[in-house]
């Protein structure tokens, strides 16, 4: 070989090293982008059932007029006392496993004679997702005369 041919042939392989880096550099920022982006679907998924799950126990605690014993039973959760506790599987369907995701804690706790408030927090693990604070009026009147 000439020196010629060894000159261009070790610049060949530097400028392939760099490309190689280069490429390297742009295959780990992109990966940093895919992850990045799967952790804001799955918050946003967490979020957005999570609201769904509070809305609809909310509805309940309105319809039913505040009574514990019957929301847990129209939302297929426990009651105890004043507090219904909802669980849920990673697809957000009820589940009463020990084993569950999400978990929908409901307390009740009456304000004056006919207003009862509520407070709703949904967790994961021990990451609150969604709180919620709500305030019915009971009317007390409607089955008597």
């Amino acid at each position: 070989m000439t020196d010629q041919t060894l000159k261009k042939s070790s610049l060949f392989l530097l400028e392939l090293i760099i490309v190689l880096l280069f490429f390297s550099f742009c295959t780990a920022v992109c990966i940093n982008l895919f992850v990045k982006a799967k952790i804001a679907s799955t918050q946003s998924y967490d979020l957005n059932n999570s609201v769904l799950a509070a809305q609809n126990a909310v509805e309940c605690f309105k319809a039913t007029d505040a009574d514990a014993k019957e929301i847990a039973s129209l939302l297929g959760g426990t009651q105890n006392n004043n507090t219904v506790s909802i669980t849920y599987d990673k697809n957000w369907n009820v589940t009463k496993k020990s084993d569950y995701i999400y978990k929908l804690t409901f307390t009740i706790n009456p304000v004056q004679e006919n207003i009862i408030s509520a407070d709703l927090t949904i967790v994961k693990d021990t990451t609150t997702l969604y709180s919620l604070s709500a305030v019915t009026f009971v009317d007390t009147t409607a089955g008597g005369d």
